[in-house]
């Protein structure tokens, strides 16, 4: 999975503002009515028909969220080109949102990254929220590393979404040094690191746009899909097609 947080808040064009009230697609007769609001009004940033962010002018809870995204054209066409069958996706997410009373309340101030398999949003009080179909660790543990996970689970019980909540990383000022350092410590555990050669920050010849700063100043990775444990009984073809593909 690719999410690139970093290009978010270092390049976008504001190309729209609008309002809008979307039709309320998946609500269920049994939905509370709080989590809906009178309209949305955002700012889409987009460049080149890439979504870069969504912002929303105030904050509004995530299932107004989730309407808004299967509802606007201009989201819709975007993700389209990256995910596959995006809106019946969205509804499922949407189902699997109103059966948990904690995420549905939660307040959302901008869509700021979204991937073939996750969503990414800012929250009202500058938390970072993950949602992922499946296991956004894919099936490995944390490690120290990884971004600390403040909260995290199943968004319903028997759904595919789980939800991450997180620190805002930063991305500026992070030199080729610091994450050399911890790439070779993240090799040091027995993982091999995938999908680097992302838009993000130039270092040398590569792009590494998964890794950010966390509040106490060390360098993570954000992406924890990147790293992969390397398998003891690997075959030798696995290996080599490992070697080819790992930075």
């Amino acid at each position: 999975m690719k999410i690139s947080l970093n290009k978010i808040f270092n390049r976008s064009t504001p190309i729209q503002h609008l309002k809008q009230t979307p039709r309320t697609v998946f609500k269920p007769k049994s939905a509370p009515s709080d989590v809906y609001v009178s309209g949305v009004e955002k700012t889409i940033h987009s460049q080149d028909g890439e979504i870069i962010s969504v912002q929303y002018f105030p904050s509004i809870k995530l299932p107004k969220v989730v309407t808004d995204l299967i509802d606007d054209s201009t989201i819709r066409s975007a993700f389209e080109r990256i995910k596959i069958n995006p809106k019946e996706e969205l509804l499922q997410l949407g189902q699997e949102i109103f059966q948990s009373n904690e995420i549905r309340k939660i307040n959302v101030k901008s869509l700021i990254g979204y991937g073939k398999r996750a969503l990414v949003f800012e929250t009202e009080d500058g938390q970072i929220l993950k949602i992922t179909k499946g296991d956004h660790f894919d099936g490995r543990a944390a490690v120290d590393f990884d971004l600390p996970i403040q909260k995290s689970g199943k968004i319903a019980p028997d759904g595919e979404y789980y939800y991450y909540l997180e620190e805002k990383a930063s991305f500026d000022n992070i030199n080729y040094k610091e994450v050399k350092s911890v790439i070779k410590h993240i090799k040091s555990l027995g993982y091999y690191l995938r999908d680097l050669d992302n838009e993000g920050i130039l270092l040398t010849n590569k792009r590494f746009s998964q890794f950010g700063r966390g509040k106490d100043g060390k360098i993570y990775l954000v992406d924890p899909e990147c790293a992969k444990k390397i398998d003891a009984n690997e075959s030798f073809f696995d290996k080599m097609c490992r070697w080819f593909f790992e930075y």
